[in-house]
């Protein structure tokens, strides 16, 4: 693939010629899902999951494997209806216990990533305070 083709040229994003940031989106998505987390784990690599509110609903175990493996969370809202909303309403419909806890460590994101997520006016997708995130939902935040 030509350098022009590449959609955040390395320049533009910061990212050293020696590292590369590892996307993967649409998830949680199963089986693929799994293996993805099992190879990262074995490799020690982080990588960003870029989710569906939708699949989080269907797999809120992955999601929750995703977040105490140390990987970053990303919405994916081109993909449906309703964007971070559904992702939220995703992650609190799940049973609580265990599904926030605590947020991991995000020291190893690269400067350049969190350049990349204000640029496409993206977000990262924090786990809330169960107590104040149950909270705002009774109120309709």
């Amino acid at each position: 693939m030509a350098p022009s083709l590449i959609l955040f040229a390395r320049e533009k994003c910061g990212i050293p010629s020696h590292q590369c940031l590892l996307t993967f989106d649409d998830g949680p998505a199963g089986v693929v899902t799994e293996e993805l987390l099992g190879v990262l784990g074995e490799l020690k690599v982080k990588a960003c999951f870029c989710v569906v509110g939708s699949e989080v609903v269907v797999r809120p175990e992955q999601t929750r494997a995703i977040v105490r493996e140390g990987h970053l969370l990303i919405r994916n809202a081109k993909r449906e209806e309703g964007g971070i909303n559904v992702l939220h309403d995703g992650l609190l419909s799940c049973p609580v216990t265990n599904l926030f806890r605590g947020k991991p460590d995000r020291s190893w994101v690269p400067s350049a990533v969190k350049k990349m997520v204000q640029h496409l006016r993206a977000s990262e997708f924090h786990f809330p305070d169960p107590a104040q995130a149950l909270a705002g939902r009774a109120r309709g935040d």
